[in-house]
């Protein structure tokens, strides 16, 4: 007769709240402003918990069961190394299955069952591939799963007996993609919703001296569409470089970052031309200054990120920050004029500090350029003298620093009362005469608030609002042309609209397809 569920509040961190089906006033069962995010998964078999995870924004994380009287916290000391995909209890309410990483920092997952109390840990589907909990059937005696082992993603059913796998796990549905769980009936009946999002890129015209919108964004035309994001305009403003998803229902992990194909196009044509590199997930190109091999950021499948430089004209590919060095990179990294340098962020979870990088590619020598908290976002002017630091912490602000050194200066700060967000994943560039900064902000104080491309005089001044909205997102990989007169960013394009999946009688016929197999 309750409903759980998380949503934002007024002070722009989230609350998880429970509403009656009485049309009773909902309430708060917990509220922390330290919280980036919360996940509900489960109830427990007697009403009386809530099993969920938290997500601070200072990275780390915590699953616990949550009282749905007092909202008090139980912390789940066993999972703590873990971020699993789904959690469910048994009917017993006794023990927990759950999806945690294959290991740390895998984006591929295994199953296991586990007390309550973090006693006794049971292996229930253990495989090299990524295998993620979809629910419990109605009489504890089955697992339903998805898992790519057959190359796409697929449904399975795997009988659990007196706490232990029983048999191989049974296909029930193959091709099914990326879906959201929400559990099962009574009945035996599975519902769902398909969690698809479409990724694309855009182009818009601006006046560079007003600032006005000459032109509404328009969809650059692909041969695939929903599957481009992150562009990237060449040195000679002739292409256009990004990355495009190759085979987005493999994984159900990563879904917001880069793709596995590089994809450089014509602007005069429309010709493209696809760079195959065989690294795992790209994102972020960058190009060189003389124009003949594009950064990227790659995220391996321990979920460890690392640089490499593509060669335009052959593909080949070349390490310049190996992921095996597991340094938690972030922001946009950028190319010194002369190219023999590259600036990027690195960011240190133990005291939420991040640090502005120089580094020369041919001596791999590095200099610390800026140190402060939180994560930091960089974007380096055309000249190459003056960096762009979004700061995105409690007080989200703008800050701009001499690259040899000298003093910083502010151009806005917010604090957590002005419900005030900054962009993410490169919303943040220069235009080409260096005078203004364009940027991306998120205006909670509004209703129905949208993401809005602004820029600001680097010399300081008001915050201009352009009147180019986006939805979440926003804008990723912002960036100007050569001509500074378009700009060129990706951002969900649609999304799949709103809508609740069942199966049904499909339960008895796995049951049958189990025990059939036994027998033999």
């Amino acid at each position: 007769s309750y409903i759980v569920y998380v949503g934002y509040n007024k002070n722009a961190f989230t609350d998880l709240r429970i509403i009656g089906l009485d049309d009773s006033e909902p309430r708060i069962l917990y509220s922390n402003e330290e919280m980036e995010w919360m996940w509900v998964y489960d109830w427990s078999p007697d009403g009386k918990q809530i099993l969920a995870s938290f997500l601070y924004q200072d990275g780390s994380s915590q699953n616990v069961l949550v009282s749905v009287e007092d909202g008090s916290v139980d912390v789940l000391k066993f999972l703590d190394d873990n971020f699993p995909e789904n959690m469910c209890f048994l009917p017993d309410g006794q023990y927990i299955v759950y999806d945690p990483p294959q290991k740390e920092k895998s984006t591929d997952h295994d199953i296991y069952m586990m007390s309550t109390d973090g006693s006794k840990q049971i292996p229930l589907v253990k495989h090299p591939s990524n295998d993620i909990l979809l629910g419990i059937t109605p009489d504890g005696g089955s697992i339903m799963f998805s898992s790519n082992r057959d190359g796409m993603l697929s449904f399975y059913i795997l009988k659990v007996t007196n706490g232990k796998p029983h048999g191989d796990p049974v296909l029930v549905k193959s091709g099914m993609g990326s879906v959201d769980p929400l559990g099962f009936t009574p009945e035996g009946s599975f519902y769902y919703t398909i969690s698809r999002q479409w990724n694309d890129v855009y182009i818009v015209e601006l006046d560079p001296e007003t600032g006005e919108i000459l032109s509404p964004s328009t969809k650059l035309s692909t041969r695939l569409e929903g599957l481009n994001k992150e562009p990237d305009y060449s040195p000679d403003g002739k292409h256009l470089a990004y990355v495009r998803a190759q085979n987005p229902s493999a994984s159900m992990t990563n879904s917001d970052f880069g793709g596995e194909v590089l994809v450089i196009r014509s602007l005069d044509t429309g010709e493209e031309r696809e760079i195959i590199t065989g690294l795992d997930r790209i994102g972020f190109p960058r190009w060189s200054p003389d124009g003949q091999s594009i950064l990227v950021v790659v995220r391996n499948k321990n979920n460890q990120k690392g640089y490499y430089r593509i060669n335009v004209q052959t593909g080949s590919t070349e390490t310049i920050i190996s992921p095996a060095e597991n340094k938690d990179l972030f922001g946009r990294h950028e190319w010194s004029p002369d190219g023999r340098s590259i600036f990027y962020g690195l960011y240190n979870g133990t005291n939420d500090t991040s640090q502005i990088i120089v580094r020369e590619l041919k001596s791999g020598n590095e200099k610390v350029l800026y140190q402060a908290e939180g994560r930091l976002h960089l974007s380096l002017s055309s000249d190459g003298q003056w960096l762009a630091i979004i700061n995105r912490s409690h007080s989200p602000s703008l800050r701009v620093i001499p690259v040899a050194g000298g003093e910083v200066s502010e151009l806005f700060r917010f604090g957590r009362e002005d419900n005030i967000s900054l962009g993410v994943a490169g919303s943040c560039t220069w235009t080409i005469d260096g005078q203004y900064i364009l940027f991306a902000l998120w205006d909670a104080n509004v209703d129905d608030p949208e993401w809005e491309l602004c820029r600001i005089n680097a010399g300081g001044g008001e915050i201009e609002k352009l009147g180019l909205t986006m939805k979440y997102p926003g804008f990723w990989n912002l960036n100007v042309h050569p001509d500074g007169q378009h700009i060129s960013f990706s951002s969900k394009s649609k999304h799949m609209l709103p809508a609740l999946w069942v199966m049904e009688n499909f339960l008895p016929l796995a049951k049958t397809i189990v025990k059939a197999g036994q027998n033999d």
